[in-house]
């Protein structure tokens, strides 16, 4: 079943797809339309006290099933990811924030749009740095996507096809995590020509690690 405490990392406005000709992330109130990158993407992380996160794949034609991974994100890095404070155990033993009311829902509702008003700021920030920086090569900051793991802590990550599990600790996923393009490093969960219709997807960190996973894409084919 869908699990509780996954974080939603929206991502800017517009066409972000890194092309020059489309428009990511003007916004009205900005100083400067020709300031910023023109890629960014959106996520869903989650933790080892995260549930399962599921997704349904319809009309796989060809048998292939994977997924563009961020598995270099920091714990606490992400704001989003402040769901699953104070967490001990997977789903937070079943009860989540999900079943809060009262007082109790309006802090998490509180804390949620915080982390979006920080993340907000934090990227402006980024983008007031990467402008200073220009022309300046001593100071060019490249983003991350190097790495399947920054901390060097061990995890286990997990997902399930229809409900067949596989288990992976850091150095199986490590294998398994191939760089197709810069800041593009994708997972494949299946690729079986034989396979073909409708499959449920999920992915999971196991071990109540604080250890952080990303996914911004999900592809088939």
């Amino acid at each position: 079943e869908p699990g509780l405490g996954l974080g939603v990392k929206w991502g800017r406005t517009g066409v972000c797809d890194g092309s020059s000709h489309h428009w990511c992330d003007k916004k009205c109130d900005s100083n400067c339309l020709m300031g910023g990158a023109q890629d960014n993407r959106g996520m869903v992380c989650f933790d080892g006290t995260s549930g399962w996160l599921v997704f349904d794949v319809k009309g796989v034609k060809h048998g292939f099933i994977g997924g563009r991974m961020e598995p270099w994100h920091k714990p606490n890095e992400i704001p989003e990811m402040g769901i699953t404070n104070g967490w001990t155990e997977e789903n937070n033993g079943g009860d989540g924030n999900y079943g809060k009311s009262g007082g109790a829902r309006r802090l998490v509702e509180e804390r949620s749009r915080r982390a979006v008003r920080e993340g907000v700021e934090r990227m402006e920030e980024e983008i007031a740095r990467d402008i200073e920086a220009e022309g300046d090569i001593s100071r060019r900051r490249l983003g991350g996507g190097q790495s399947c793991g920054l901390t060097g802590n061990d995890y286990t990550f997990e997902f399930a096809i229809n409900g067949s599990v596989v288990t992976w600790d850091k150095a199986k996923f490590c294998e398994h995590f191939t760089r197709l393009n810069y800041n593009l490093d994708v997972i494949k969960f299946m690729d079986d020509p034989d396979k073909t219709g409708d499959f449920e997807v999920a992915m999971r960190m196991a071990g109540n690690t604080k250890e952080v996973m990303c996914i911004s894409h999900l592809y088939w084919a």
